[in-house]
């Protein structure tokens, strides 16, 4: 860890979503220094708590490096945050190849900083395929619905006689919503296997696979993890997700039990580091059903930290080994993300009767979204 007082943290984010923008300003509020390797003209370069933005070259994955490469030499740093699970899977590489030798021209201390900032490497296998966690999930005992692997549209036409519709069909790259189809009837099931199979969508490989639907409300255990131990974690439930399925517009904060055990146990098995979370399927009896872990930021942290969990100020005191603040999370509280929520509806009835996550204190970003929801209307309108 550098002399100076103040920890460094680099996030890494090389695409331009939404939240991921905020991240600096939750970690820049806990004491950091905060840079971000990030294209120029994202809405991460825009907030005002970067202390320097360092351009990427996303061209491809040796590029990336390089740019990190390059980055960590004028601003080492004692943490490296992914924004997005792309950059969680280069950086895991990284770390291995470095691990094993096979990483030449690697700056001084970047091998201690991914090592502290990605958790143990044995826990990478899982956390890159969602069959692979799931298969962990359902070993640990956890309440995960029947899955498979599907090779052709038989496969999925199977599953769907031995569990019953809706059946949701899944992409193993799937993200926020993106690459999974609720299927109603074998009609559906069958243009969603036609869809996502990589023989059909012009893919050499990939993974789809089948499960069983679960009536419910989407919920995220969100927390701050340090070497397989949580520091920190907090439950809500995703009110309002823009489209159905997809990123979080609303949350509600709650109490699960469940919830936050399933958290510990994954933490545990893997031994994560870092900002992370679990979403689960919360059914009627209040029972959890594993959906799927991210090792990284999420958006529902940025309003977190009005409700207490403030995820940039439990990772300090992980960081430097002292114990967290007491908080408190106050169950019920609902809060709309922004600019997602306004995005999604201007005249949503949660902007006034939930309370408004906008970043006051960072009128640049908060420019910055107001022009990206402007072109994002514009664009939808033009449909």
């Amino acid at each position: 860890m550098p002399v100076e007082q103040k920890p460094r943290a680099l996030v890494m984010h090389p695409i331009d979503w939404l939240g991921v923008a905020r991240l600096p300003g939750l970690l820049a509020e806990a004491g950091f220094r905060v840079a971000s390797l990030c294209d120029p003209n994202s809405l991460l370069a825009k907030t005002r708590h970067n202390e320097r933005v360092f351009p990427i070259d996303s061209r491809d994955g040796n590029r990336a490096l390089r740019s990190l490469s390059a980055a960590f030499v004028e601003w080492p740093c004692d943490l490296i945050l992914p924004g997005d699970d792309g950059t969680v899977r280069l950086l895991q590489d990284a770390l291995v190849l470095m691990r094993e030798g096979r990483a030449q021209g690697a700056p001084r201390g970047l091998q201690e900083a991914l090592a502290r900032s990605l958790g143990d490497p044995s826990g990478f296998a899982a956390l890159r395929s969602k069959m692979a966690l799931g298969d962990l999930v359902r070993q640990l005992g956890l309440p995960i619905p029947e899955r498979r692997r599907v090779l052709a549209v038989s496969d999925a036409l199977a599953f769907a006689e031995e569990h019953g519709y809706p059946v949701l069909l899944k992409s193993e790259r799937s993200v926020a919503g993106r690459g999974v189809r609720v299927c109603t009837d074998e009609a559906s099931l069958a243009a969603a296997a036609f869809e996502l199979l990589p023989q059909f969508a012009g893919r050499q490989e990939g993974t789809v696979f089948a499960e069983r639907y679960v009536e419910g409300r989407l919920s995220v255990g969100q927390f701050v993890a340090w070497q397989g131990r949580v520091v920190g974690s907090s439950s809500a439930e995703l009110t309002v997700t823009d489209p159905p399925g997809g990123p979080t517009t609303v949350m509600t904060c709650i109490e699960n039990p469940g919830l936050e055990q399933m958290v510990r146990r994954i933490v545990e098995r893997i031994g994560a580091t870092g900002l992370g979370s679990v979403q689960a399927i919360v059914d009627r009896d209040g029972v959890p059903w594993f959906v799927e872990a991210n090792p990284r930021f999420v958006p529902p942290m940025a309003p977190s930290r009005r409700a207490g969990f403030h995820v940039g100020r439990l990772l300090r005191s992980a960081l430097e080994g002292t114990t967290p603040e007491p908080w408190s999370w106050p169950v019920g509280s609902a809060y709309a993300l922004f600019p997602q929520e306004v995005l999604r509806d201007p005249e949503s009835e949660w902007l006034e009767k939930a309370i408004h996550d906008v970043p006051e204190d960072d009128p640049p970003l908060v420019q910055a979204y107001w022009d990206y929801v402007r072109r994002e209307r514009e664009r939808r309108a033009s449909r």
